[in-house]
């Protein structure tokens, strides 16, 4: 009696494994949907919540993390921009004008952009916005999307 005790036992445990084992699998699936899933966002609710960020390699867990690419929507009132000049080593960002008028220093020039303008700037080349002259939105895409790429430069 007591070996068919120790068999059944053996057969359960065996069983659970194998039910875990599935679970997992089923688990581990679920997440790679998850991942990719199209996903339908707000600008409004990420502006709100991530400053304007939409997607980057800091984003919180989810769809929107992603270590290959940043993309972020903001949009700034008419005045002085709370900017520092930086730099990124890495990459490259591209910057579009989606409304609105400001005023950008980039490397050593001052430009003026207007709605439908953009810039390529390449990494190393620092950049800030200056003033905003008529209320902004601009779009801005950075590639890769990794840690501490943004050096700040010196006053």
């Amino acid at each position: 009696m007591a070996l068919f005790q120790r068999f059944i036992s053996a057969s359960a445990t065996l069983k659970l494994s194998r039910i875990l084992f599935i679970l997992s699998i089923g688990l581990y699936s679920i997440l790679r949907y998850m991942q990719t899933k199209v996903q339908v966002g707000k600008i409004r609710i990420q502006q709100e919540k991530m400053r304007g960020w939409l997607v980057g390699q800091f984003m919180p867990d989810g769809s929107y993390k992603d270590e290959n690419v940043e993309i972020y929507y903001k949009s700034f009132p008419v005045g002085k921009v709370d900017d520092k000049p930086h730099y990124h080593p890495k990459g490259k960002e591209y910057l579009v004008v989606v409304s609105g008028r400001v005023r950008m220093q980039i490397g050593d020039e001052v430009v003026e952009l207007i709605t439908g303008d953009y810039v390529a700037i390449p990494g190393g080349v620092a950049d800030c916005l200056i003033e905003v002259l008529e209320p902004l939105t601009i779009m801005g895409v950075r590639y890769p999307s990794v840690e501490e790429n943004k050096v700040m430069v010196e006053s």
